[in-house]
């Protein structure tokens, strides 16, 4: 009948449903499990990517401490060699930054300092490098005052600019050669300055005294005059 048929094709037409439901819930399913794997495919990329990016990090950091290790290991050898020479550090030239140095590194005489501040300076601190008998101070740039303090107290100073100065982490080095040509090239130029200035001095005082010979000369010989009259 007419009914029948028509009932078979809603079977029919239900069953093509159930499979077209299924097909879509499966398809739904794949699509899903396909983005979650996109999903964790993106993820891992960027993982991949941000340990590539530390990976090169530390590689250059590997590379920078590899030569960093070299050069410290080259400065050693010629520091125990003898080509380099240490410059005893003090922060700045005031009395408790020298008393410090002194104490840490055993500052003596003969040794060369190196003053990594040199906008300050304190008389007492100078007076005692000066007698400890420090063969020279090196720093950056020194001011007016400070140059010519040093220069009061017999001590060279050498710029920084004059030499080559060499960095093991916190320590300073420099040639020994180059520096102690400097240093004795500018002590002798500095000895010499106070040999004139003493000459100077001593002149002075000569004058003064012989001024005051005449002069007591001619009193005494006033005096002796108006007695004989």
């Amino acid at each position: 009948t007419q009914r029948d048929q028509l009932m078979s094709k809603v079977r029919e037409l239900e069953l093509k449903i159930k499979r077209l439901e299924e097909m879509i819930n499966q398809l739904q399913s794949d699509v899903f499990m396909k983005l979650k794997k996109d999903r964790e495919l993106v993820a891992l990329e960027h993982r991949v990517s941000t340990l590539s990016s530390l990976v090169e990090k530390l590689k250059h950091e590997r590379d920078e401490l590899e030569n960093k290790i070299r050069s410290w290991r080259n400065l050693l050898l010629r520091l125990v060699k003898g080509e380099l020479i240490v410059l005893k550090p003090v922060r700045t030239l005031t009395k408790d930054n020298v008393v410090k140095g002194i104490s840490a590194f055993n500052i003596k005489r003969d040794d060369f300092v190196y003053v990594r501040d040199l906008s300050v300076i304190d008389l007492d601190a100078v007076n005692m490098l000066s007698k400890i008998g420090v063969k020279c101070i090196v720093g950056k740039r020194a001011p007016p005052h400070v140059a010519s303090a040093l220069e009061e107290h017999g001590i060279p100073f050498i710029s920084e600019d004059e030499l080559s100065v060499v960095w093991l982490d916190d320590l300073p080095l420099a040639n020994r050669d180059e520096l102690n040509n400097l240093a004795e090239e500018l002590r002798s130029r500095l000895m010499s300055q106070v040999r004139l200035r003493e000459l100077s001095k001593l002149k002075e005082l000569f004058d003064k005294y012989r001024e005051e010979r005449i002069k007591e000369f001619r009193r005494s010989r006033f005096s002796h005059e108006a007695l004989s009259q």
